[in-house]
């Protein structure tokens, strides 16, 4: 079988389209610039600040406004980002608990399908005052799978986050 290398050079300054429209040019140091921006597939990203999380109680994160939601992944009436594309995939969410008499810690825990990920953040105690947790990870995901923000105290529906984007 033996060494299979070839080694090839094409010495050219411009592909053009058969209708003789420029497509691309290599410059003599190498720089590569195209005539018309080249697509790139959609990215799937959201991002939701004030969801409405069960106060004093554990629930999933819900509502809220979407600021953005490309590839319409994020449902807010049920509070799920369903993945759109299977890839690696950022997933971040914060949530501020206040308790004015009790006291509770805050938490941010991610679901995957309606089971928890292993994932907790726990922040500070809240008796009188405010409290915030974040959780962030990366997670590689199918598509198909869905993801939800969830805390184990409730929260205000204010100041909460969540969101998530591909990666790779």
């Amino acid at each position: 079988y033996g060494d299979c290398t070839m080694t090839s050079t094409i010495k050219v300054q411009n592909i053009k389209h058969t209708n003789d429209t420029t497509a691309m040019t290599i410059a003599t140091g190498g720089a590569v610039t195209f005539s018309q921006t080249m697509a790139q597939p959609t990215q799937p990203r959201f991002y939701v600040r004030n969801l409405n999380f069960p106060y004093q109680t554990g629930g999933y994160g819900t509502g809220g406004t979407v600021d953005i939601n490309i590839g319409a992944c994020y449902d807010s009436s049920n509070g799920r980002f369903t993945v759109p594309v299977t890839g690696t995939y950022m997933l971040m969410m914060m949530t501020q608990y206040y308790d004015g008499a009790t006291g509770s810690y805050v938490t941010c825990k991610f679901y995957k399908n309606g089971s928890n990920m292993g994932l907790e953040a726990y922040a500070g105690y809240a008796q009188a005052s405010h409290a915030q947790a974040y959780l962030n990870t990366m997670a590689v995901l199918n598509a198909g799978d869905y993801i939800n923000a969830f805390t184990d105290f409730g929260a205000r529906d204010i100041q909460n986050n969540f969101l998530g984007y591909l990666i790779q």
